[in-house]
């Protein structure tokens, strides 16, 4: 279910922003584990042949961009444009979610790799698992109240990018 007036906390995103720029400084010894062609490929859930994904990327002409500029523009897109809410479920593919134009951390996960693997650039998944007391302020106090102790986080991570 959407929720327009929902947002994620700034601290939390800058939480977030801090642990990407830990992770891409380390992704230099992952780059070559990233070359593996599985990388690559369109899975069920990251299912970028997909017509609208595929449209997606033509309309936006982000495949004639830099590589660097390509996550740029497709982090940017999912960021700016894909409003934070709770899909029915974690396990719908990339295409479900841009249908919805909502989604959370795992969701929207999962649309940025699909775009990322459709621009060709490599990615895979990075899941690390949040405590309760980080989700303070950032959900409402109700679903503060069921959530669990701690709950998974995932996020889709390009290799190393150069132009």
């Amino acid at each position: 279910q959407r929720h327009d007036d929902w947002s994620c906390s700034p601290h939390f995103l800058d939480l977030l922003s801090a642990l990407a720029a830990v992770h891409l400084a380390h992704s230099y010894s992952e780059a070559r584990q990233m070359s593996d062609p599985q990388y690559l490929e369109a899975t069920k859930l990251l299912n970028f042949n997909s017509k609208s994904l595929q449209d997606l990327l033509h309309d936006r002409g982000w495949h004639t961009l830099s590589a660097h500029d390509k996550v740029g523009a497709a982090y940017d897109y999912v960021r700016n444009d894909i409003l934070f809410g709770y899909n029915a479920s974690d396990t719908l593919p990339a295409s479900t979610i841009l249908r919805d134009g909502y989604g959370q951390c795992n969701t929207k996960s999962t649309l940025l790799m699909a775009l990322l693997r459709g621009l060709n650039i490599p990615c895979r998944l990075h899941g690390f698992t949040i405590d309760k007391g980080l989700q303070r302020g950032v959900v409402p106090e109700a679903v503060y109240k069921l959530a669990l102790q701690n709950i998974v986080h995932s996020l889709g991570w390009p290799a190393s990018v150069h132009s």
